[in-house]
């Protein structure tokens, strides 16, 4: 089952459990309250995911003086994708995320007490980055 798939099952859910406590709460007027909060909620989360994820973690955009942009670079060139904004997110434990929509193209990784980030392919093609004290 792809990713897509499995996100809009979740968020039918969700959407669908939040109509019931509406219904349940209110009748009929709490399930059109409900139905107008799950939406907004839904379109919001879609629209706005790499944003709140970049917020939470206070993530900071970095620019072509940076060598991690400069290796993003380099990468997106050799596979020929559209470049996307870089971030780095100021916390010692290890986490990466890229946020990919029609409208949109985030990376972010985590600097964890490294000094030289260097890229690894695999044999199907992707790219890890990997970081070395």
């Amino acid at each position: 089952m792809s990713n897509g798939i499995k996100t809009a099952l979740l968020l039918g859910l969700l959407s669908g459990m939040l109509l019931l406590i509406g219904d349940w709460l209110g009748g009929a007027n709490g399930l059109v309250m409900a139905f107008f909060f799950a939406a907004i909620m839904n379109l919001g989360s879609y629209w706005f995911s790499d944003k709140i994820v970049l917020r939470m973690y206070k993530a900071q955009q970095v620019g072509p003086e940076h060598r991690l942009y400069r290796m993003v670079e380099r990468l997106t060139v050799r596979a020929t994708l559209p470049m996307p904004k870089v971030y780095i997110i100021p916390d010692p434990s290890p986490n990466a995320f890229v946020s990919q929509f029609p409208h949109m193209c985030v990376q972010s990784v985590s600097l964890f007490n490294s000094t030289t980030p260097q890229s690894h392919p695999d044999k199907n093609g992707f790219t890890y980055l990997r970081f070395l004290p």
